[in-house]
């Protein structure tokens, strides 16, 4: 069986912190350790998402898990 999935477990926690902050309004900058972890390149895509595509990436990410 082949892993499709392109991120690690660790990363697939780290996307679901940062969305579910922003979701919240409790966090509007993701935590420094997170973005080290995701890097600038989806910490940006990530904060630039409206709503309904943050609960698509979530989605997403969980079906990864």
């Amino acid at each position: 069986m082949m892993n499709s999935n392109p991120y690690s477990y660790d990363e697939c926690l780290a996307i679901l912190d940062v969305c579910v902050g922003l979701e919240r309004h409790t966090r509007l900058d993701p935590d420094p350790a997170v973005a080290v972890l995701l890097g600038k390149g989806l910490i940006t895509k990530i904060l630039s998402m409206k709503h309904f595509s943050r609960l698509e990436l979530m989605r997403e990410v969980i079906g990864y898990l």
